[in-house]
C-alpha cells in the first residue's frame, strides 16, 4: 500500500510458554487497535526463529518524549488535552482486560494530526515474564508506582499512577523525581520515588491541574482516581483559569505538591498489575505493502479524520466550562433536617432497607453494582450485571441470596434480577413531579438532597450541578420524605434525568441476559476476591484465580492455592493442565460445608492454541474452597470429560464460546 511501517521484533523471547502467551496477547492488542488514542496493530506473527513480531504505523513525528526534549514543558491546556485522550485510551484497554504497565512519554506516539496514540499495550506483560523482576524494574522507575517496588499488586491503579507521572513530565519538562544535581544510583532513585514527597510543579501550572496530578501520583493506590476514566473526567472538569504562584516552602524542607481538591475521592478498588517495563524491541523500518482491515471508530473528542477516528489538527481539544460540584449530604440519622426542609429520617430508613449489593459472575470475573428492591421481590440494578449472569448474588445487610437473572433495558442500562423466593423487604413505589424534593442514594452514607425540575424538553431532572467527577453511570434510587421509592436517576448528557418509580417498566425492551463472552471486561477478576460482597462470589473469584494461575503457567501460585499439589514439578503441571491455557469457570452447584468452606461442582472450559490449531476442552471438576485461607482442594480426578485432549478422547477444534456449552455442562456436571 506504499506506506512506511514499523516491524517490532521481540528478540528476548525463546520459551514456548512465552510464545503461547504472545499468541493470546496479540488478540487483545488487536481488539484495542480499534479504539481512539491507541496505536493500531496492522498484523503480527513469528519469525522463522520463533520470535514474535508486530506490524505498526511509522510515526514520523516521534513520541511525546521527543516533544519534551525539543520544546520543553507544555502549557496546561495542551497537557490537559493529551491527558484526557491518553487516559480514555488506557481506560478502553482496561475495559478489555489489558494493562499497559509501561506508560511514559516515549510510549505515546504523535500522529500526523498532532494527536497522541498510546503504543505497546501488552508488550510489558510479555517482557516481565521474560526478563524477570530485577531487570524489568530498572527500566522505567521514574514512571513506576511505588508499590511495585514492594512487589504489591495494585492493578489499574498502577497505570493511573503512570498517567499522573506522564502528565507531570509534560508540565514540568522532566519526570517528577529526576534531578539535575547528581546521577542517582538505581536503588537511590527507587527509594526517592518510594519515600519522598512529590516535588512541586512549576508555578505556571494551574492549582486544579496540579492537584489532579498529585492525586494520581499518590503513594497510596486507594487514594488515586478510581480508574483512568475517572482521571479523564477530572481533567475535563478542571478549572485552568487561575494559576497563582505557590508560596516558597521554608528553608530546609522539600516543596510539597498541592493537595487534592475537596470532594475528589476514590472507591479504593485495586486491580491486577505487573511490572512497568520497557519494550526491548528491535525496530526495523520497512516500506511494505499489504491489505489492512481497520474499524472506523468515532472518537469522543470529535469527528474522525481517517480510518482510526483520530481528531484532525494538533490543537483540537475539549471545551471546558467550570461547573459546581454537588457535595454529598452529611447525614445524621437522628437529624430530621432543617426547619421547613426535607425530613430525611424515613428516607434513610428506606435506603438501609431496600439498597442491596448485586454481583454477577461469568467468563473470567464478576460485575458489582448497587441494586434496589422493588415492590414485587425483584431488584433493579445496572444492566452490566446481566452481562455476567452465570451466577448472580444479592447481598442485603450482610446476608447473601442467589438471584435469577431476568431481563434488561439496554437503552437505559437497567437490569432486573429476581429474589422473590427469599424473605426480603420490598419497596413501596410512588411518582414524582416538578417541585418535589427527593433523596438520591448511592448508599446509606452517600446521599444527595435534590429538587425535581424539568429541562428544556420538559423531561424530569434532578436540579443538581453534578460535575464529571461525581456523575453516576448507573441507576440511582430516589426516596421521598416518607421513605417511598419515587424515582430512578439516570445520567443523560449534562444532567441527571429522573423517571418516576411507577414508570420504570414503561418502554422496557426486555433484552435477555447475555450468557456469551464477547469480551473479558469485568469489575473484579480472580485477584479481587476480598472486594466481593457475597461469599459465593468471593469463592468463585478464588476459583477463577486458580484457573488464571493455571492459564498463565504460574505454578508457584498454583502450589500456594492447592497445597495438595505442592510437590508437582513444572513439567507435571504442563502435562496435566495443557488444555486449560485460558480457563473459564462455570458454576454448576454449591454445597456449604461450614462457615468458611464450600464444595463447588464446576465446568471448566479451556482454550488453547497448539501447533497453530485453536482447540477447546471441557470437563467437570469438584473443588473445595476455604475462604479463610484461600486454599483449594480438588476432590475428584476429573473422570467426567465431555471432550478433552487425553488419549482416546476427542478435542473440539476452534475456540468455542462458553455459552454454547452451558447446556451440556448443566446436564453432565452434577454433584
Amino acid at each position: 500500500m506504499d506506506r512506511l511501517v514499523v516491524v517490532k521484533v521481540l528478540t528476548a523471547v525463546d520459551a514456548e510458554a512465552t510464545r503461547r502467551r504472545f499468541d493470546r496477547e496479540r488478540k487483545a492488542m488487536g481488539r484495542l487497535s480499534q479504539a481512539p488514542g491507541i496505536a493500531p496493530l496492522y498484523g503480527s506473527g513469528f519469525t522463522p526463529a520463533g520470535q514474535p513480531w508486530l506490524l505498526m504505523p511509522y510515526y514520523e513525528n516521534g513520541s511525546l518524549q521527543n516533544v519534551i526534549d525539543d520544546a520543553g514543558p507544555m502549557d496546561a491546556e495542551r497537557a490537559r488535552q493529551i491527558g484526557v485522550r491518553v487516559s480514555r485510551a488506557v481506560h478502553a484497554a482496561h475495559e478489555n482486560g489489558v494493562l499497559h504497565r509501561d506508560l511514559k512519554p516515549a510510549n505515546v506516539l504523535v500522529s500526523r494530526s498532532g494527536q497522541p496514540d498510546v503504543a505497546d499495550f501488552g508488550i510489558a506483560h510479555l517482557l516481565d515474564e521474560t526478563l524477570g523482576m530485577s531487570q524489568a524494574l530498572t527500566m522505567t522507575p521514574l514512571y513506576t508506582a511505588p508499590e511495585v517496588f514492594d512487589g504489591a499488586d495494585s492493578g489499574t491503579a498502577g497505570d493511573v499512577y503512570s498517567l499522573g507521572a506522564l502528565l507531570y513530565a509534560l508540565l514540568a519538562g522532566r519526570p517528577a523525581y529526576s534531578t539535575d544535581r547528581e546521577q542517582l544510583s538505581m536503588l537511590a532513585l527507587m527509594r526517592r520515588v518510594h519515600e519522598e514527597p512529590l516535588p512541586a510543579l512549576p508555578s505556571h501550572v494551574p492549582p486544579a491541574l496540579a492537584a489532579i496530578v498529585h492525586q494520581a501520583m499518590s503513594k497510596d493506590p486507594t487514594e488515586r482516581p478510581a480508574s483512568a476514566a475517572a482521571l479523564a473526567q477530572q481533567l475535563v472538569a478542571a478549572d485552568l483559569t487561575a494559576a497563582p504562584a505557590p508560596t516558597p516552602p521554608p528553608a530546609g524542607r522539600p516543596p510539597q505538591a498541592p493537595q487534592p481538591p475537596a470532594g475528589v475521592t476514590s472507591d479504593g478498588n485495586g486491580r491486577r498489575t505487573g511490572l512497568l517495563v520497557g519494550a526491548a524491541l528491535a525496530v526495523l523500518l520497512l516500506a511494505v505493502g499489504g491489505a489492512v482491515l481497520m474499524s472506523r471508530v468515532q472518537s469522543d473528542d470529535g469527528p474522525p479524520d481517517n480510518d482510526r477516528g483520530v481528531v484532525a489538527g494538533p490543537d483540537v481539544g475539549i471545551t471546558v466550562a467550570p461547573v459546581d460540584t454537588a457535595t454529598p449530604v452529611e447525614v445524621d440519622p437522628d437529624d430530621g433536617g432543617p426547619e421547613g426542609g426535607f425530613n430525611r429520617v424515613a428516607a434513610l430508613e428506606s435506603v438501609a432497607e431496600t439498597l442491596v449489593d448485586v454481583e454477577g459472575f461469568s467468563c473470567t470475573g464478576a460485575q458489582r453494582s448497587v441494586g434496589v428492591l422493588l415492590d414485587d421481590g425483584t431488584v433493579l440494578t445496572d444492566a452490566e450485571i446481566l452481562r455476567s449472569p452465570w451466577y448472580v448474588s444479592v447481598t442485603h445487610q450482610g446476608v447473601s441470596y442467589t438471584a435469577i437473572p431476568e431481563t434488561m433495558d439496554l437503552n437505559r442500562r437497567l437490569g432486573l434480577v429476581d429474589v422473590s423466593g427469599n424473605a426480603l423487604p420490598t419497596s413501596t413505589l410512588g411518582a414524582i413531579e416538578p417541585g418535589d424534593t427527593i433523596l438520591l442514594a448511592e448508599s446509606s452514607a452517600q446521599v444527595w438532597e435534590a429538587p425535581v425540575a424539568t429541562n428544556a424538553a420538559q423531561k424530569l431532572v434532578a436540579d443538581l450541578p453534578l460535575s464529571d467527577a461525581l456523575r453516576v453511570d448507573h441507576a440511582v434510587p430516589g426516596f421521598d420524605a416518607e421513605g417511598t421509592l419515587v424515582a430512578i436517576a439516570l445520567e443523560a448528557d449534562d444532567e441527571l434525568g429522573l423517571m418516576s418509580a411507577t414508570d420504570i417498566f414503561e418502554g422496557w425492551n426486555n433484552a435477555p441476559p447475555r450468557t456469551s463472552c464477547p469480551s473479558l471486561v469485568r469489575d473484579l477478576d480472580g485477584g479481587d476476591a476480598a472486594q466481593a460482597a457475597s461469599p459465593e462470589i468471593q469463592e468463585l473469584l478464588l476459583l477463577q484465580g486458580l484457573s488464571d494461575a493455571l492459564a498463565n503457567e504460574d505454578w508457584d501460585t498454583v502450589r500456594t492455592r492447592e497445597p495438595g499439589k505442592a510437590t508437582l514439578t513444572d513439567d507435571q503441571f504442563v502435562a496435566g493442565w495443557r488444555p486449560l491455557r485460558q480457563g473459564f469457570v462455570y458454576p454448576v452447584s454449591r454445597t456449604a460445608l461450614d462457615a468458611d468452606r464450600s464444595l463447588w461442582r464446576l465446568g471448566l472450559i479451556g482454550h488453547e492454541t497448539w501447533n497453530g490449531t485453536d482447540l477447546t476442552t471441557l470437563f467437570c471438576v469438584s473443588w473445595e474452597v476455604d475462604r479463610s485461607t484461600s486454599e483449594i482442594v480438588q476432590t475428584n480426578r476429573n473422570t467426567i470429560r465431555l471432550f478433552g485432549s487425553q488419549p482416546g478422547e476427542t478435542q473440539r477444534a476452534g475456540f468455542e464460546d462458553p455459552s454454547n456449552l452451558i447446556g451440556r455442562i448443566d446436564e453432565t456436571c452434577q454433584l
